[in-house]
């Protein structure tokens, strides 16, 4: 299954790099949280110090890059919600992760593909932190 949502995963990016005809100017990505406060220290905490603000109540979004978003809000919780973040240094991050006792999974590698590992924020959202491994 896992190889399954990556293939799919790196299949699409492939892809969306090869559709010149499409253009996405920017992307949100949305996750509910129980509380929002916590939530916002956790995520300060995962992603570093990046910008954030809040552009209406009870919503942070995070600047991920200059064009991507990670907006969290308090709402229902699903444990079907998946966020995917590229990484340059896949070993590092590990390490980083394990040191703030996040208990990443380990490290793993579909050869000439891709390397990740998946973690969960306080309220189970499943994240994954990944290296494109593509020659």
């Amino acid at each position: 299954m896992k190889f399954l949502i990556i293939s799919c995963f790196i299949v699409c990016s492939i892809q969306m790099r090869a559709q010149d005809q499409l253009s996405y100017p920017s992307s949100t990505f949305c996750l509910p949280v129980a509380e929002l406060e916590r939530s916002i220290e956790w995520y300060k905490q995962l992603l570093g110090e990046i910008d954030y603000f809040s552009p209406a109540d009870g919503i942070i979004e995070f600047a991920l890059n200059d064009n991507t978003w990670l907006q969290l809000f308090e709402g229902e919780l699903s444990s079907s919600s998946v966020l995917r973040l590229e990484v340059k240094d896949i070993e590092f991050q590990y390490k980083r992760l394990k040191n703030l006792k996040l208990s990443p999974t380990e490290i793993e590698l579909v050869p000439n593909v891709v390397s990740y590992f998946d973690f969960k924020d306080p309220d189970g959202n499943q994240l994954s932190f990944y290296k494109l491994e593509i020659n």
